[in-house]
């Protein structure tokens, strides 16, 4: 796909961005290196690698916005950072790493506020893959739902989505994959991927990518719902059966659950405050 090949499997030839990115990354480094594979994979690794530096530093901002000191934002950002999910998307040619930025760049200007600002990226970050899409919605949950800016955003990012996958698809001279058919070429394993779930691999799939933090997620949201330390917005708790629905559609429990990163790592990161403050208390 970066080199302009779309016909590639239905799942994948709509995720565009990243692989137009690489392409003109490769264009700007092809003088500097002569191997064609290691410059194919320096090129998608220089995209995926900015996006997650740049996740990384939204998620900071967001656990700033919360309320957690810079300490407690920093060690969250480098638990994203150090994340083997993370390390996968970013050292291979996915275009997930893209997806992480769209979802925090989603969160941190909904609940900022910064309404205008997200009518302006949202129709990109659309593109960014079909799963990310659910997550647009989001704001409509908030105030933002208001504002005819992103109202009309919404609107444009669908229209967008669409138009993209019909002008491939007419490139290609083959039927346009909905998102609906998209979706329904995964439910076939829908329940078998439920039933995994109850197995010990299920388990261990589920949470890779959150191992300790899960259980310490669990214990912190019930801290600080009964003290009220810091503002982690409900809504976020939306992410948990979002990514986990998600998961059970494409079968991959691990990587596709990690999306709740965004409310797993705030809560695990107020157990962790609060044991730190009993510590230095005694």
């Amino acid at each position: 796909m970066s080199y302009g090949d779309y016909d590639v499997t239905a799942v994948r030839k709509y995720r565009v961005v990243v692989p137009f990115l690489a392409g003109q990354v490769r264009e700007f480094l092809k003088p500097f290196i002569k191997d064609q594979e290691e410059l194919d994979k320096l090129s998608f690794y220089t995209v995926t690698f900015a996006f997650a530096l740049f996740s990384s530093l939204l998620l900071f901002q967001l656990l700033r916005w919360m309320g957690f000191e810079i300490w407690l934002s920093i060690f969250g950002a480098f638990i994203f950072i150090a994340n083997r999910v993370t390390v996968q998307v970013t050292g291979i040619p996915l275009v997930d790493s893209f997806v992480f930025t769209s979802l925090l760049l989603i969160l941190l200007l909904t609940v900022k506020e910064r309404t205008r600002c997200l009518a302006c990226v949202l129709p990109i970050l659309a593109l960014s893959k079909e799963t990310v899409l659910p997550f647009l919605l989001l704001p409509l949950l908030t105030r933002t739902r208001r504002s005819i800016f992103y109202i009309v955003s919404l609107g444009v990012s669908f229209g967008l989505v669409y138009w993209v996958r019909h002008t491939i698809s007419q490139w290609l001279s083959t039927e346009s994959a909905s998102v609906y058919l998209v979706f329904q070429s995964h439910t076939y394993a829908f329940w078998d991927n439920v039933s995994r779930l109850l197995t010990l691999q299920g388990l261990h799939d589920l949470q890779n990518g959150k191992s300790l933090f899960l259980f310490l997620a669990v214990v912190g949201f019930y801290v600080n719902w009964k003290k009220k330390l810091y503002r982690i917005p409900h809504l976020f708790l939306l992410l948990v059966p979002i990514s986990l629905f998600l998961a059970f559609v494409s079968g991959d429990l691990g990587r596709m659950c990690f999306a709740s990163f965004s409310v797993v790592i705030p809560y695990s990161l107020v157990l962790i405050s609060c044991t730190c403050q009993e510590i230095s208390d005694k």
